[in-house]
């Protein structure tokens, strides 16, 4: 005889928490999945749009209109953020190069990435008397975001000319404000 599904069967194995719980859980992600989708689809376009020959003005154009924030919502953050964020910032990154376009990061991801930094740098100047002085190539200082050192420079600077990190030397900084995070 061939094997058949019983359909009366219904798995009841215990869960920890009620399923709508969990379906709350998984929503936001596939939010992510569907917007990360959308944009490997308009990255996609770019491609094609330059196989034809496309002016470098309009490559250009269509690489930081597809450089759209995929927000976190309520997910589970991984690493200082998704993953479909870093890989965003990768793909496009190399796209701009293989299309010898020039595409700074947006002000919004300037900005996340230089809160998640200034973050870091208060962080550290906790529990010290003394302000917590660095250079601001100091690769320590973004090394546990895994960012290049191009990138980590471009956030420090933009903290520099936010006027939270303040020069005290040649090449030597401190938070503008450490007093209110020494120890």
């Amino acid at each position: 005889g061939t094997m058949k599904t019983d359909a009366k069967f219904v798995p009841k194995f215990p869960l920890p928490f009620p399923p709508a719980t969990f379906v709350e859980l998984i929503l936001p992600h596939l939010e992510q999945i569907k917007q990360f989708a959308q944009f490997r689809i308009a990255v996609a376009k770019i491609r094609e749009t330059a196989k034809r020959g496309s002016s470098k003005a309009e490559l250009t154009n269509m690489v930081q209109a597809a450089w759209q924030p995929i927000p976190e919502f309520k997910t589970w953050v991984g690493l200082f953020g998704q993953s479909e964020a870093t890989m965003q910032e990768k793909i496009l990154t190399q796209l701009a190069k293989e299309l010898a376009v020039k595409v700074p990061p947006p002000a919004w991801l300037r900005q996340r990435d230089a809160e998640r930094l200034l973050q870091h740098i208060q962080t550290v100047q906790q529990g010290r008397a003394a302000p917590w002085i660095f250079k601001a190539n100091d690769k320590s200082l973004w090394r546990e975001f895994f960012w290049p050192p191009e990138k980590g420079g471009n956030r420090v600077k933009k903290l520099i000319s936010d006027g939270v990190l303040e020069k005290v030397g040649d090449d030597a900084y401190q938070l503008s404000n450490w007093q209110d995070y020494k120890f």
